[in-house]
């Protein structure tokens, strides 16, 4: 087995070794939260335009209903790809 060969056998272990790490780590956390405190599926909108004035007007209708963004969850942040502006949002209690 060649150096470079040894360094990505390395490498790739370290990776494999982190994410089995970070797999645990959400597991762990994940146990912490009461699941009464989780939104219910039907709790939950996905809002997803390519139009900012059309995100816009579907975020103002939903936070009239009763609906807020979600900033503890990854999958639900607010984000933008390019031209997709995708959020979650989750009825407030």
């Amino acid at each position: 087995m060649n150096t470079s060969e040894a360094k990505n056998k390395k490498v790739t272990r370290n990776i494999r070794d982190n994410a089995a790490s970070a797999v645990a780590d959400n597991a762990a956390s994940s146990e912490e939260v009461n699941p009464a405190d989780k939104p219910q599926i039907n709790d939950i909108i996905q809002v997803q335009e390519f139009s900012l004035f059309e995100f816009c007007q579907r975020v103002q209708e939903l936070i009239q209903q009763g609906y807020s963004f979600d900033f503890d969850s990854n999958d639900r942040f607010p984000m933008s790809y390019g031209s997709l502006i995708t959020a979650g949002l989750v009825k407030r209690k």
